[in-house]
């Protein structure tokens, strides 16, 4: 430094403090893309899910509901929209699960949407076993068989009913947990990006005051 010219002094100065500013602001943006890929993980992809999930499930309780109703009335005026109601629950939860499986396959990855698949295929199985005994009661609620159904929907039905409702209670706590992991994720980017951020513009401002004490002390030499 002694045998530097005052010029390549400054130019030396200035270039350590630009670069310890340009490390400062590329540390910044890319823990800020971290960031917000995982908020946009959160509010786009995991949120969504659930809500999918929680939907789905109440189109199941929405069908529990009807059947029981048409297997207490007798009036077909009565009975007429409850059955109409299944229906309709049953479209929406097919419009749902499609939504849900898109989301799957295009918001998540790894061992994340291989998990998400499988207990997908789980709540599959235990639609399928479900369906047949709610057409069965349906059948037998229309046809004024109130009695049958009623013993259908509390000693048949009902099993696989509350499985079905567990295998989607469990995927909404995946998701949940996916969630917390996610936003655990999010917090710690910050704090990593908080304190870089710090330490770099510290070193930058340690690096600009050595620069100038040391020509300071050049020029009044």
């Amino acid at each position: 430094m002694n045998n530097m010219k005052i010029a390549t002094r400054l130019g030396l100065g200035f270039s350590l403090v630009l670069v310890f500013l340009v490390a400062t602001t590329l540390m910044g943006i890319y823990r800020m893309a971290s960031m917000q890929g995982n908020m946009h993980k959160i509010t786009r992809v995991n949120n969504v899910q659930t809500k999918l999930i929680a939907a789905m499930r109440l189109t199941v309780y929405e069908r529990s509901i009807a059947l029981r109703n048409l297997a207490l009335v007798r009036e077909e005026d009565l009975m007429k929209p409850q059955a109409d109601r299944v229906a309709e629950q049953a479209a929406k939860y097919a419009e749902l699960e499609s939504e849900l499986l898109k989301t799957i396959a295009n918001g998540s990855s790894g061992d994340e949407a291989e998990k998400a698949k499988a207990m997908m295929a789980n709540i599959k199985r235990s639609e399928q076993d479900t369906l047949p005994l709610m057409q069965q009661a349906l059948d037998l609620g229309m046809t004024y068989h109130s009695q049958e159904a009623t013993h259908l929907l509390m000693n048949e039905l009902l099993p696989v009913q509350d499985k079905w409702f567990k295998d989607l209670d469990a995927l909404i706590q995946f998701e949940e947990q996916t969630n917390e992991q996610d936003t655990i994720a999010a917090e710690g980017a910050y704090s990593t990006a908080r304190w870089s951020m710090l330490i770099m513009g510290l070193l930058a401002v340690i690096a600009g005051l050595a620069a100038a004490v040391t020509i300071t002390r050049r020029l009044i030499s």
